[in-house]
């Protein structure tokens, strides 16, 4: 996998006393922000990705591109493919925060193939 440093803004980290676990949840608010690690993935995989999150409940949505920005200060290959315009990038939200969605946002959970995820 290639990575890159991300922070993604409009989340917040969350734990959840039902679920036992932390993830993240969406907020919609530009101040809040969370760290994490974009990978590319090759077309096709992201079944994999749902086959390890899903069975504990976590549910994989859309992140859009302008609230991720790639951390290249902290990159170690500082020429790497970033991120462009028609790239998808998902990340997992716990059940209980998916359920606090918008109607917009629910709209956008994703139950569809990925057609292209090469940057």
């Amino acid at each position: 996998f290639e990575t890159y440093p991300v922070r993604i803004y409009g989340y917040q980290r969350k734990w959840d006393q039902l679920y036992h676990g932390i993830g993240i949840m969406q907020t919609n608010t530009k101040k809040d922000s969370v760290n994490g690690v974009l990978s590319r993935i090759v077309t096709g995989s992201i079944g994999d990705f749902d086959a390890r999150e899903c069975p504990y409940g976590y549910v994989r949505v859309e992140v859009p591109l302008e609230r991720c920005r790639v951390l290249t200060e902290y990159m170690h290959d500082k020429s790497a493919s970033l991120p462009k315009p028609g790239d998808v990038i998902y990340t997992y939200l716990l059940p209980r925060v998916a359920e606090k969605l918008s109607e917009h946002d629910k709209e956008k959970l994703v139950s569809k193939e990925v057609v292209n995820m090469d940057f």
